[in-house]
Formats: structure tokens, sequence, C-alpha cells
């Protein structure tokens, strides 16, 4: 009896120590099961999909070696290892409830589904020079079903969040960004941007003979490189330069600006025996920029020495729309700024006529 009350002790406190152990295997594998949760993904933080109506919800946005087994919180399940497609029948959130099984391995995460129209799009363009980034104002949520469709405005169309852009000329662009698929939730935003280099690229020189000193008309920017057409270049702002023989030359200015914007202005210096020939009917003298024009236009002109100004500007039939300048100016750099509002100006043909004493100069302005 005696023994047999110890062999029963002996086994309830080898049960007990057994129970412990299996309470503390379950503690383990609790622990275990919560870290590898973790671990795969199953707490992270849910991720949000804006669906449209009607439209398709797709996980995943490509298909993988997984499969998957997805409950899409409406009822309704489905199973595949291709990428799953779902349509909701009624607007709402659902919590959409993903198992993925890899090589034997099984993970859960959920997503939710907000299914109705989407948000009014939005972006911000941000410009350096002709270099354009639009920053889109409302999160990458809906790249599962769709995604953004860029129209930048020259032809030229992207599919990214949020995009950059490298125009090639001065002008001004309708930029729209709309959501992929046109269907009934669809939405868009357009802007319109100018795109411009932010300074005039001419260029005007002073001869003595066969030597003469260039001077931009702009000397802002960063760097200055010249191209005076006879094999001989310089990166000086307003370099002296003398030419060696006769001919007509293409002397070029390529200006850059600290944002790294380049623009390139080209002119014929004309050389004969009696030296460099002066600027009588040059445009680096006067001009009018942008042109076509559309918001602001620009009148750029040169003097050297006193002199009678008159700047008038006339219709496509010949009717006087303004007179922009009338009076004595001295030697010296001028810039006159004109709002197309002011003068009630429309889109058509004009003419910009301009009296230097006696020298009479004429542009064709377009305006858009």
């Amino acid at each position: 009896m005696h023994r047999l009350a110890l062999f029963s002790t002996f086994f309830k406190g080898l049960e007990y120590c057994l129970f412990k152990i299996r309470i503390f295997s379950l503690k383990v594998l609790f622990i275990f099961t919560i870290i590898t949760f973790i671990a795969n993904g199953s707490f992270a933080q849910t991720r949000e999909y804006l669906v449209c109506s009607a439209d398709t919800f797709v996980f995943p946005p490509k298909a993988d070696s997984a499969w998957y087994h997805i409950n899409f919180g409406d009822g309704k399940a489905d199973s595949s290892n291709y990428s799953l497609k779902h349509v909701f029948a009624k607007n709402g959130k659902y919590n959409v409830l993903v198992k993925r099984t890899i090589k034997g391995t099984t993970d859960s995460f959920r997503l939710v589904a907000n299914v109705g129209s989407l948000p009014k799009l939005g972006f911000v363009p941000v410009a350096a020079c002709y270099l354009f980034k639009f920053d889109n104002q409302i999160a990458d949520t809906i790249a599962v079903n769709g995604g953004w469709f860029w129209n930048f405005g020259d032809g030229v169309t992207s599919v990214n969040t949020s995009p950059s852009h490298l125009y090639q000329t001065e002008d001004d662009y309708k930029v729209n960004l709309q959501y992929a698929r046109k269907n009934q939730c669809s939405s868009s935003s357009t802007k319109t941007i100018g795109v411009s280099a932010g300074f005039y690229p001419g260029f005007d020189y002073h001869a003595n003979q066969d030597e003469a000193i260039f001077l931009p008309l702009d000397t802002s920017e960063a760097h200055y490189h010249w191209d005076f057409g006879d094999h001989d270049t310089t990166d000086s702002i307003s370099p002296v330069h003398s030419f060696n023989h006769t001919g007509n030359f293409p002397v070029s200015l390529i200006i850059k600006s600290a944002s790294g914007c380049e623009t390139v202005y080209t002119d014929t210096v004309s050389v004969t025996s009696a030296g460099i020939q002066p600027i009588i009917a040059n445009s680096n003298l006067f001009a009018a920029y942008p042109n076509p024009f559309k918001n602001e236009l620009d009148i750029h002109y040169e003097l050297i020495g006193t002199k009678t100004v008159v700047l008038k500007l006339y219709d496509a039939t010949g009717r006087l729309i303004a007179n922009i300048s009338d009076g004595i100016r001295h030697t010296g750099r001028y810039d006159i700024y004109i709002n197309p509002t002011e003068y009630r100006l429309r889109a058509g043909l004009y003419i910009l006529n301009a009296w230097f004493d006696q020298e009479y100069l004429t542009q064709k302005l377009v305006m858009e």
C-alpha cells in the first residue's frame, strides 16, 4: 500500500510536470505564431485601395507563383494561382482578407477596398527650366485596377504616379491628369503651364574695323558660351573678337542657367574689306518675344545716341491698335512689357512698327 501511494504520488507529479510543459509549449508556440504573423505582414498596416463603382478589383496586380484565396468581405470568396478579379455590388468599404501560399507556407494580410467615386484629382507642377516635375496630390491607392494617365500637351503621355517631363520648346501647354479607365467614376484635372527659359538669349555687338565687342542682352545667368563661326570659341560673358577674313559668320551664343536651362541664339555677322558691318536693321536691337505670344509680350530695343522712338501696333487689316511708345530716348537698353488684356488683344496676326529717327523696323506677331 505504501508503494502504491508512492507510485500514485509520483505519477501525479509527473502528470503535473507534463501539464506545465504543455502550457509552456503552447505559450512558446503562441509567441512564435505572433512573431511569424508579424514577420509575414499579418499585422502590418492595412493598405486601402480605391475602386470605381462597377469597376473591377484585381489582386494581385501582377500574377506570381503564389496560390491566393481571397475573401472579398461581401460574402464572396475565390481562389486561384492567377490574379483574382471581383466586382462589388454596392459602394462602401470592404475588409478583404488575402491568404497567400508559396511553397507550402501560408501567410495572411488584410486590404480595404473603398468602392465609390474617385476623389477630385489634383497636381502641382514644379519647374526647373524645360524640365517639369508633376506632384500628384492623390495617393497612389488605385494602381491595382487602373492607374494614372498623363497628357503633357505636347504629344507625350505617361502612366507614372508623379512623373517628370522634359519639354523641347518654349510654349504654353495644357497638362491633363485622369484616371486611366474612362468609366462612370473617372476623374480628371487640367492645368495650363508656361514653359520658358526665363531669359532672352539675344545679343548685340559694337564694331571697330575687324574687331567687335559682343554683349549678351541678359547677363544674369550662370554660363555663357560663344561660337563665332570661324572655329573660335570662348566662355567670356562679353568677349572681344577679331575676324581674320571677310565673309558672313553665324555667331552663336549659348546661355545656361543655374537650374540647367540652356538656350541658343544665332545671328549673322558680315565682315567686308571695310571691316565688320554695323547693326542697322538687326533684330538684336529690336525684338518682341515670345512669338507667338499669349499672356505677355516683351518688347526690347537698345539705342546708341539720342533718338526719337515711336512704337505702334497694328492688326492684320492695318488698323492702329495701340501707341506703345513715343518720345525722345537716350543711349541705353529699354524693355516694355505688354499685357494683351489691357489692349483688348485677341488671337490673330499683328504688326509691330518701330521708328528710331529715320530707321524703320517692323515685326509680325501672332497671338494665340
